[in-house]
């Protein structure tokens, strides 16, 4: 279909963005349903957040996804977030309600449904997630219940081990928060079923 005065206009926003597939999958899926949308990519960069939330409601984004660094930067400027996202600390998916904009987290139930398509086990497991950012929190909640143990490991430890403490207070698991480093990854790998990383390292081009 083609792009009128009509169309509604759907995006992902990052810094960097240009690795991101989103828009190649969104839109072979609107193309496939029929939807009159487009789905684009916008480089914000850190210091344009707030300006680029408003440029969300002056020019009716009907929806946005969020990627790296911004998942838990962004809370502050929306109008609403849901109670799953609230209790994660990250949004990676925004809806635009009449330039009303309410914060989502997808990424613990799509996390979750990724490993168990995978046929990954989580019952009973001990698992070890690199990074401590939105997507680490949302993973690690998404999992952390079925866990019999979980391990944050971060560049910045105090990071981690703030991570930690939110799933302790929140869930079931005992979580514990480490500072990433060689001696800590070879103290750990041994002794966990799962590795998760969640940083920026190997993303493109750095693959």
């Amino acid at each position: 279909p083609y792009i009128t005065a009509r169309t509604n206009v759907l995006c992902v926003i990052g810094h960097p963005i240009e690795h991101s597939m989103s828009p190649i999958m969104h839109n072979a899926a609107l193309k496939d349903l029929s939807l009159d949308y487009v789905y684009v990519a916008f480089n914000i960069p850190l210091n344009d957040l707030k300006k680029a939330v408003l440029g969300f409601k002056m020019f009716n984004i009907k929806g946005i996804n969020v990627t790296i660094p911004y998942k838990e930067n962004i809370i502050p400027y929306l109008d609403e977030i849901d109670p799953l996202a609230e209790k994660i600390g990250a949004v990676n998916t925004i809806k635009n309600e009449g330039k009303y904009l309410i914060g989502k987290n997808t990424d613990a139930s799509g996390a979750k449904k990724a490993l168990l398509d995978a046929g990954c086990e989580l019952t009973g497991k001990k698992a070890l997630i690199l990074g401590a950012g939105g997507a680490a929190k949302a993973v690690s909640f998404a999992i952390s219940e079925d866990l019999d143990a979980l391990y944050i490991a971060n560049r910045t430890e105090k990071r981690a081990i703030k991570l930690a403490k939110d799933l302790t207070n929140k869930t079931n698991i005992k979580a514990v928060g480490k500072k990433m480093s060689i001696n800590t990854l070879k103290n750990l790998i041994n002794d966990v079923d799962i590795l998760i990383n969640t940083t920026p390292l190997g993303m493109y081009p750095d693959i």
